[in-house]
């Protein structure tokens, strides 16, 4: 049998959202860049909206900002 508090947390789990975007350091690495220029660019982005934040523990999670209409389905 399992224990109820197991399978709570796994249901609360299964349902969470998924974080999409890189930080500050991925960007770095992925662009070959040192990570004052990425952090540099991305404030500046974020500052004209391009871009946004999610802070999840100590770091931030930046993810380009969905325009109006990409966000609606076109029927």
């Amino acid at each position: 049998m399992s224990d109820p508090i197991d399978d709570g947390i796994a249901n609360f789990l299964k349902g969470s959202p998924v974080i999409k975007g890189y930080t500050a350091k991925q960007l770095s690495d992925k662009l070959e860049v040192p990570c004052t220029t990425v952090k540099w660019h991305l404030k500046r982005m974020e500052e004209t909206g391009l871009i946004t934040h999610v802070e999840v523990g100590r770091a931030k999670v930046y993810q380009l900002v969905e325009k109006e209409e990409e966000s609606h389905d076109l029927h």
